[in-house]
């Protein structure tokens, strides 16, 4: 399979641009960071498995859209604040027969890539999987391998069904959904709670739980989110959701989070699109969001305090 990867040298799609192409892919890696495309021009890029296994892989990489060629399958890996300059930028390599899936976290992405792709080419969905980026050109999963995919706004066709075999071959788990929406918001419910809470006090992920105030702050943004998706007629059941919340970070030793590494790296926070989606969320639906108002606050205040990298 053909595949382009936007957002390329990046943890995420590094990880899966990575083990695509060690399965035989032909992928091509864009990314608008040209420090770390020239990196994998000249050193290729530096793939750290699960074991602990380096992989040094020449993939094409380019920061340059003219040089992309046609796909069957277009990654977004982008931040949302990003997906429309990207999308528009590699419009012209996307044929009536290419697919676009979104593996971005939070909400609001289809909104965006639907006013640039037709529906009909859409796949959405979620990953569990996790990477960090450990120098320019340089990646390393540490996380699980689950994820959720999914036609949007129709039903499951031939074409989901043969994407989700290429990437249980190359080892990840994936879900067929008529329904990714509910996986979706699975996530996002994860990612209001953790992500700010990581951030803000610059805490690894087993850490959160050992404070009482932040658990009770999880729980309030939680209430606040499970209140809006309800209104919109998604199905989360908040004490299921905040027990696997709290599970999974116990069991997340050392784990940084992707809002952590942004602020590590001075880099800007995709905020608008996780608790800020809740905020905009909530006052359509005239549920009002104080935990997740604040939360969007004060990430942006630490973000205005520092001049961004936007890398």
């Amino acid at each position: 399979m053909k595949i382009t990867i936007l957002g390329g040298t990046g943890a995420m799609g590094g990880v899966f641009g990575a083990r695509l192409f060690l399965h035989g892919h032909d992928v091509t890696l864009y990314d608008a960071n040209q420090a770390a495309v020239m990196s994998v021009k000249e050193n290729g890029l530096i793939y750290t498995d699960k074991q602990g296994v380096s992989h040094t892989l020449l993939i094409p990489a380019t920061s340059d859209a003219s040089q992309l060629p046609g796909a069957d399958l277009v990654i977004i890996f982008v931040k949302g604040m990003y997906t429309q300059a990207a999308l528009e930028a590699v419009k012209h390599s996307i044929t009536p027969d290419t697919k676009v899936l979104s593996l971005q976290n939070g909400w609001g992405h289809s909104e965006v890539i639907s006013g640039i792709i037709p529906k009909n080419q859409m796949v959405m969905g979620v990953t569990y999987a996790s990477g960090v980026v450990t120098g320019l050109g340089q990646i390393k999963q540490v996380g699980g391998d689950d994820m959720f995919i999914g036609n949007w706004e129709r039903p499951t066709d031939d074409f989901v069904q043969n994407l989700a075999q290429v990437f249980k071959a190359i080892g990840f788990n994936p879900v067929v959904s008529d329904r990714v929406i509910v996986e979706i918001w699975k996530k996002l419910s994860l990612n209001v709670c953790t992500l700010p809470t990581t951030a803000i006090p610059r805490l690894t992920a087993d850490q959160v739980p050992t404070f009482e105030g932040l658990v009770e702050l999880m729980q309030g943004i939680l209430k606040e989110t499970v209140a809006i998706a309800h209104a919109n007629g998604i199905p989360l059941d908040y004490d299921e959701r905040i027990s696997y919340i709290v599970n999974l970070l116990k069991n997340a030793k050392g784990g940084r989070s992707s809002m952590l590494q942004d602020f590590e790296a001075k880099r800007p926070t995709e905020i608008d699109f996780i608790n800020g989606a809740m905020v905009k969320a909530g006052a359509k639906a005239g549920i009002p969001t104080p935990y997740n108002h604040a939360m969007v606050c004060l990430i942006k205040a630490i973000q205005g305090s520092y001049t961004p990298n936007p890398g």
